[in-house]
């Protein structure tokens, strides 16, 4: 719960709604719910509505003192956007509480959204469970919504799906707009350029949960140019969309080398420590200090070479696979000396890979173990996937029209790794896993990497790998080509 002081708010607007609220709430403080909180702003929820609060500190007086508050800046924004038939959270009221002349923090109240929805929750949890009929309305009335934005001059600057609620009324869906300070209103529609940057921003998040016709469908609704003009817009966007989309997915994954929300970093026992947050991971972390090599040497072993050795290991009662990077003499300790482990590399690229929606196991760990900077052992930990075979072994139990589905999954899958330039560096069969409902993981990262853009010789490179093993393992020359040619269409 948090307390909110409002007896030093000058209220700049306030909806007769507003002014009865207040009379019924004539202390000079009071308490919500939480709902997110940072070091500058937070979001408190008492029933029926909303409050931000924005607090500034330092320089930013200054600059919000001379123009407006974050605050009062969205409930004049929100105001105008409704007065165009835009949805948005009804706004209550705004103001401001000064010093001197100068803004200390600044309020917003709007009414709740009846049967709002956050639009990042919908798309990954509920629009893949939708029925055919049901996504291609919402993409059609998403890309209208997006439309009308456009076309009435609101330019925002922090568009994206986090930022939009979904209200379905019966069948139909409509959308609201949040977080519009950072909204400009043009006094026109706005710029082609414009469109495509912002179209970009909102774009980069569904791409991963759209389907290729679905994607289509939302510019043919959204209304793009005909003719050259309109394959011209699309190359342009498509650029725009990857380049930000593989941006997001660095940003994010980099997460993963620091202490965040996410994960966790730590030393002990000179190891450098890795993980994900939380206390399965930390437990994880006790139980294989203080020495690695005996829970991994009680696994069952998979690979045991002089670079690595993997095996499957049971922690806690559940099931993981564990790999170690050998410490391989003096010569190996000073090469790598000032450059990150082969377990880092592969921890960093997994995460890559995996916000960018490709399908594999989730890493938990990394250990990293250094004397006087010089490298020794390293290991990576991850999720076993259960009731899984590699490819090779899964390819004679399936029909050919498993094989068919199978093989389309891997070209859409394959044509976005590598579009968004991620190389797996090693795609024989062996290290792409098939689970009892055929869905797909790839496996084994560490010749993987990241680069923007692909480069066609690495992709071919990358995608030679596989049809060698397509060939030695499927005969039907009808399915490898069909292969190839579902494979054009994604790369």
């Amino acid at each position: 719960m948090a307390k909110v002081f409002l007896n030093d708010i000058r209220w700049e607007y306030l909806s007769d709604e507003g002014r009865v609220w207040l009379k019924n709430h004539p202390d000079p403080v009071v308490t919500g719910q939480v709902v997110k909180e940072s070091s500058k702003r937070r979001v408190v929820f008492f029933p029926g509505m909303y409050l931000k609060e924005v607090h500034y500190h330092g320089f930013g007086v200054l600059l919000k003192s001379l123009g407006s508050g974050t605050a009062c800046k969205e409930g004049r924004v929100s105001r105008k956007l409704a007065e165009l038939g835009i949805c948005v959270p009804q706004v209550i009221g705004y103001g401001k509480a000064a010093s001197g002349g100068v803004i200390r923090r600044d309020v917003l109240l709007t009414r709740e959204v009846a049967g709002g929805k956050s639009l990042f929750d919908f798309i990954h949890r509920d629009f893949p469970r939708l029925p055919f009929c049901e996504k291609r309305k919402f993409v059609r009335g998403f890309a209208a919504y997006i439309r009308k934005l456009h076309d009435a001059g609101a330019l925002h600057a922090d568009l994206h799906v986090g930022n939009i609620l979904l209200v379905a009324e019966g069948h139909e869906f409509n959308f609201v707009l949040l977080d519009n300070d950072r909204l400009s209103l043009k006094s026109r529609e706005i710029s082609t350029r414009q469109r495509i940057n912002n179209l970009a921003l909102v774009l980069s998040n569904l791409r991963f949960h759209l389907s290729r016709t679905q994607y289509l469908r939302f510019f043919q609704e959204y209304g793009f140019p005909l003719g050259e003009e309109g394959l011209a817009f699309l190359a342009a966007l498509e650029r725009k969309v990857l380049a930000h989309t593989n941006k997001i997915c660095n940003e994010k994954a980099r997460k993963c080398l620091s202490n965040n929300r996410r994960f966790s970093k730590e030393h002990r026992q000179g190891f450098t420590i890795y993980r994900k947050s939380g206390l399965r991971s930390k437990n994880i972390v006790d139980t294989l200090f203080p020495d690695p090599d005996e829970v991994l040497d009680r696994g069952e072993v998979l690979k045991a070479g002089r670079t690595v050795q993997a095996a499957t290991v049971f922690i806690d009662g559940r099931k993981y696979f564990l790999k170690r990077y050998n410490d391989k003499g003096f010569i190996y300790r000073l090469r790598n000396a000032f450059r990150k482990s082969r377990a880092v590399r592969t921890w960093l690229v997994s995460w890559e890979f995996l916000y960018r929606g490709l399908p594999g196991p989730e890493p938990i760990l990394c250990l990293e173990e250094r004397s006087f900077r010089f490298l020794k052992r390293s290991y990576i930990l991850y999720e076993y996937v259960d009731n899984s075979l590699c490819l090779p072994q899964k390819w004679p139990l399936l029909d050919s029209q498993t094989r068919k589905f199978i093989l389309i999954r891997l070209a859409i899958k394959l044509g976005w790794m590598h579009r968004t330039g991620g190389i797996h560096g090693d795609l024989k069969w062996n290290n792409l896993l098939i689970d009892e409902n055929n869905n797909i993981y790839f496996i084994d990262f560490d010749g993987s990497r990241v680069s923007f853009p692909g480069k066609s010789q690495i992709i071919a490179k990358d995608l030679k790998r596989f049809l060698i093993d397509l060939s030695k393992f499927e005969e039907d020359e009808d399915l490898k080509l069909f292969f190839t040619n579902v494979s054009n269409k994604w790369h």
